[in-house]
């Protein structure tokens, strides 16, 4: 599995912790991010946390709510499996 978004996660943090940035420059985040290795990522939970917890970082949550039920096209399908 890729963890791309980890390594970008950490890159922002890491470079607002570092520097005196606010916002890095997605260049930069590319570049901190490509000489992040995953597995040998010591990183401070408590950085993760605080970057969270004051909004300079989002995680994007989507959810679906079912609105309408086709029952009619669900009792085609049901007459239909029953046919064979």
């Amino acid at each position: 599995m890729r963890r791309d978004w980890q390594r970008t996660v950490a890159a922002r943090i890491h470079l607002r912790a570092s520097t005196s940035v606010r916002e890095p420059s997605a260049a930069l985040v590319r570049r901190k991010a490509g000489q992040i290795k995953t597995k040998a990522m010591s990183f401070d939970a408590k950085l993760i946390r605080v970057a969270f917890d004051d909004g300079e970082e989002r995680l994007q949550v989507l959810g679906m709510r079912c609105v309408s039920y086709d029952v009619e096209i669900q009792q085609k399908i049901m007459e239909a499996m029953l046919q064979e």
